[in-house]
Formats: structure tokens, C-alpha cells, sequence
């Protein structure tokens, strides 16, 4: 077996544990093996900043400010380039392959260099910045041999996959979340033949997919304009169909228990002034009041406050955003991102059956494309007499999980797991063969088979990465859920 040997420049070794900011780092080197050629692909890592880089075809690296942490992963890459949890992975498909990927302000100028290097087969995350140096930064450029592919942070500088890092308190958490609502910008990703003349297009990226520029304010409207509530608090629902339907054509219905059951549509009464009530739902449907492409979301409004919920655990059907916004100050988006209200059905589906095995394919096919039905939800394919009954099987037998079933599993239901939200929350992100500390980790979940790739893929797709992609969802803090004790104004936009 080859020898490798790291030879440092400047006898940088002698003072790393002293350097006192990122931008004091400039180790430059050259891995070589026995026969004294360089070595391209090897990790060489500066643990006290936690930097990494990889050498190159001939061996040799830099590590400086603008070293991102770059790791192999054990779980199976994206199909395409994406964000998990504040932290981008990607694939290597061929034997090796050239990697480059570089970081661009919103002007589409390149920024910095992060991953330069011909890279071996297999899967890849990197933490693309050192804390802090992501500010002003737009984009992301992954060319992986001959494809490219470019990814989008968000305004503010935090990453795509959410406004929080896995790492971030619940107070930074919170406080992300309202930058997230009330910031300036944001970043778009549509496809060329469905974005409004509201937002700002960057004509330097252009490519498979524009990007945009998009204005929180021109999505959300004016929260001052919105009519101030007589009883409870008001909602507002907003069409943002892209013209695809009429705001007659949009239907809501207000159930729960303490109050009548109120109808609208957008035309007649886009906002409505909600008393208090429990078990709340709101239903909505695109074409006619009973049309078939529908969605709802939950909420309770009792003397406490306001708490409330988008769910995926059920299905999908249409893309509902909401954001919450209360007298002391809270401000909270939830639901899905605005990328998906401008990518379409057709468009968001087929992202949906890329990113996930195979397993999970019919959970479209099902019911004829209209709606993505969660596993264990009557998909035809995890049931105890379907093709993939035996789906977690194997993972239970690790487990030493006697008598649990996948479709239970899935639903969160059954003598297994009916009782035992962190032990279902841990099957279906596959962390329950790791110690109980490790199970409500972020950085953690989904990053192997077997696992809920549906809830997986909803969370990437929602702000905050928080989503009800199965029933104990919740556990470790990942539903799509809020509250707040002065409830003021509830704006909620429907899609498709």
C-alpha cells in the first residue's frame, strides 16, 4: 500500500494552534506517496479551525479562509447537487471525476473558491463556509466533470436548506426565522416560463433554471394594510397560482369546534376574522368548492394563543406557505418555500420522483399524479400484502425490534410505535441504531436507507426545513408548527 507522506509550506505547523482568525491561514502542501508523486483526492484537514481541503490531480492543496469542511458521507447522494441541513452534498457517479465549486454575490460575480479537486466515487457533504463568511453571498456553482449545476443560499446569508444551521440554539432558531419573514430578499429558483414581473431577475446564472431575486413583500402584500381583527385574530389568504386560477376559483372552508363553519372564496372575502376555537382546519380548494386539487392546514386559537400547523402527514397537493405574525413581535414563515409556488405541479413532482428510491415512486403514481401520498397512507406500496412490506425489516432486525411492522412505522401507529414518538422519529430518519443522544441530531437524519425519504424531501422544500412529513414528526422540534400568545394576523398563500 502506497505511502503518503504531507510536506507543509513555510513550516506553518509550529504555529496553527495560535492563529487567532480564518484570515491568518495559508498552509499550502503536497500529499505524495512512497514513490514521491503527488496523490489527488486526499482530505487534509486543520482541526483547531476546522478547515479541509483536498488535493488536487497533483497532490497538492491550500488551506486558507476560504476552506470549507468537506467530508465523505455514508448516506446516499442527491441525484442532484443540494442542501441538507446547512450543509451541501453531492455525488461523485464516475470513478473520478473533476470537482469545482465556487461561490457568487447576487450580482453573479465569483466570490470564492471552495472545493477545487479531482474527487474519487462516492458521496460528499461540505460545510461551505467558516462561521460568519457566508454574508452577501447569492449562489453556488457545483461543476461535477461535465455537469454544473448552481444552488441557492438565501437572503441574509444563511443556506438554502433553511435560516438555521443544525447547530443553532431554539433562541437563534427563532430569531432566524424572523429575519427569514422579514428580510429584504430572497432567492428564487424558477423554471423559465413561470416567475412574476415582481421579482428581479440575475441574467449572469441563467442557465437550465433562471434565478431571481425574489421581494418577501410582493409575496406576502402589506401586513398593515391587512383589516385589524374584532374578535381573535384575522387571516388572510392569498392566490398565488400564477395566474393559473382566479380568485374565484379559490375556495377556503374554516371548520372547528366552538364555531360555524364558514365557506369563502378569494374574490368575495380574501380575509377572514377568526374567534376563538379548537381543533381547528382550513381547507382549501382550486376550481370549484369541492374541486379535486386541494390541501388544508390545523390550528387551535383558545385563550393561551394562537397554535398552529402545515402537514404532510397525509399527502400533498398544493404548496400552502403561511406566515404568523403576532403583537409581541413574532414573525414566522412556515410551509412550503417560495420556490416551490413558481416551479408548478408537473415541474415539483418530477423533482420529487428524482429525489427519491425507488420504493417511493408509486406514491404518486397511485392516485394519477394529483396528489403525493405519504408511506403507510394507502400508496399500495408499504402496506403488510404490498411490494414493500418488509421495507424496514431489516432495519428492526439491527434494532432488535420485535413485531414492528413498516407501515406502522411510517404511520407512527401500532404497538411499536403509537406510544413512542422519539423511537418512531428515530426509525424513520434512521438514527435509532445510534446512541438516544444522537437521535434528534439534524445532521443526522436521512443519511441512510432505509428511511422516510418522503418526509426527507418535504422537509428540504419548506422554510426552516421544518415539516409534518409523518405523525411524530415534532420529535426533536421538526414540525412545521408555531405559536405565539398575542396572535394579530395569519397570512396564508395557496399555490398551483
Amino acid at each position: 500500500m502506497m505511502t503518503r507522506t504531507v510536506f507543509s509550506s513555510l513550516g506553518m505547523a509550529l504555529w496553527l494552534a495560535a492563529i487567532p482568525a480564518l484570515a491568518q491561514v495559508n498552509l499550502t502542501g503536497k500529499v505524495v506517496g512512497s514513490d514521491g508523486k503527488g496523490i489527488p483526492g486526499v482530505q487534509v484537514r486543520l482541526k483547531s479551525l476546522k478547515l479541509t481541503a483536498l488535493t488536487d490531480a497533483d497532490g497538492a492543496y491550500r488551506l486558507d479562509g476560504n476552506s470549507g469542511i468537506l467530508s465523505r458521507s455514508q448516506g446516499n447522494a442527491p441525484v442532484t447537487p443540494a442542501f441538507r441541513r446547512g450543509r451541501l452534498e453531492f455525488g461523485v457517479a464516475a470513478d473520478r471525476a473533476d470537482v469545482r465549486i465556487q461561490a457568487f454575490d447576487l450580482a453573479g460575480k465569483p466570490v470564492r473558491s471552495l472545493v477545487d479537486a479531482r474527487l474519487e466515487k462516492g458521496s460528499y457533504r461540505i460545510d461551505p463556509f467558516p462561521a460568519g463568511s457566508e454574508a452577501g453571498l447569492a449562489f453556488l456553482r457545483v461543476r461535477i466533470g461535465s455537469e454544473s449545476h448552481t444552488l441557492k443560499l438565501i437572503g441574509g446569508g444563511a443556506l438554502a436548506s433553511g435560516a438555521v444551521s443544525a447547530q443553532a440554539s431554539a433562541g437563534s432558531a427563532r430569531a432566524a426565522a424572523k429575519t427569514a419573514a422579514a428580510g429584504s430578499y430572497d432567492t428564487l429558483l424558477v423554471s423559465k416560463d413561470g416567475y412574476s414581473p415582481d421579482y428581479k431577475r440575475i441574467n449572469s446564472l441563467a442557465g437550465v433554471y433562471d434565478f431571481f431575486l425574489v421581494r418577501p413583500a410582493a409575496f406576502w402584500g402589506d401586513p398593515a394594510s391587512y383589516p385589524a381583527a374584532k374578535n381573535v385574530m384575522t387571516y388572510v389568504f392569498l392566490n398565488r397560482t400564477n395566474g393559473k386560477y382566479a380568485d374565484d376559483q379559490v375556495f377556503w372552508t374554516l371548520t372547528g369546534k366552538g364555531i360555524a363553519t364558514q365557506n369563502g372564496n378569494l374574490k368575495d372575502q380574501p380575509t377572514l376574522d377568526v374567534a376563538a376555537h379548537s381543533a381547528g382546519r382550513v381547507t382549501f380548494h382550486l376550481g370549484t368548492p369541492t374541486g379535486e386539487y386541494w390541501d388544508f392546514m390545523e390550528q387551535t386559537l383558545d385563550a393561551t394563543g394562537w397554535h398552529g400547523n402545515t402537514t404532510r402527514v397525509d399527502g400533498f397537493t398544493l404548496p400552502v406557505a403561511m406566515r404568523l405574525i403576532c403583537g409581541d413581535g413574532h414573525d414566522e414563515l412556515l410551509g412550503e418555500k417560495y420556490e416551490v409556488f413558481y416551479l408548478g405541479r408537473d415541474k415539483f413532482f418530477a423533482k420529487y420522483k428524482a429525489s427519491v428510491p425507488v420504493e417511493f415512486q408509486s406514491t404518486i403514481d397511485s392516485v394519477g399524479g394529483k396528489r403525493i401520498v405519504a408511506p403507510g397512507k394507502g400508496e399500495k406500496a408499504f402496506g403488510p400484502k404490498d411490494k414493500y412490506a418488509d421495507y424496514f425489516n431489516t432495519y428492526f432486525t439491527q434494532l432488535g425490534l420485535a413485531g414492528a411492522v413498516t407501515q406502522d412505522a411510517f404511520a407512527c401507529a401500532g404497538p411499536v410505535f403509537g406510544q413512542n414518538a422519539q423511537l418512531c422519529g428515530a426509525v424513520n430518519r434512521h438514527t435509532a441504531h445510534l446512541a438516544k443522544s444522537e437521535w434528534g441530531k439534524p445532521e443526522n437524519f436521512y443519511q441512510q436507507a432505509p428511511a422516510n425519504y418522503y418526509a426527507r424531501f418535504f422537509h428540504e422544500y419548506s422554510f426552516q426545513e421544518k415539516a409534518y412529513g409523518f405523525a411524530y414528526d415534532d420529535a426533536a422540534g421538526m414540525a412545521a408548527y408555531s405559536e405565539c400568545a398575542k396572535p394579530k394576523t395569519l397570512i396564508i398563500a395557496i399555490g398551483f
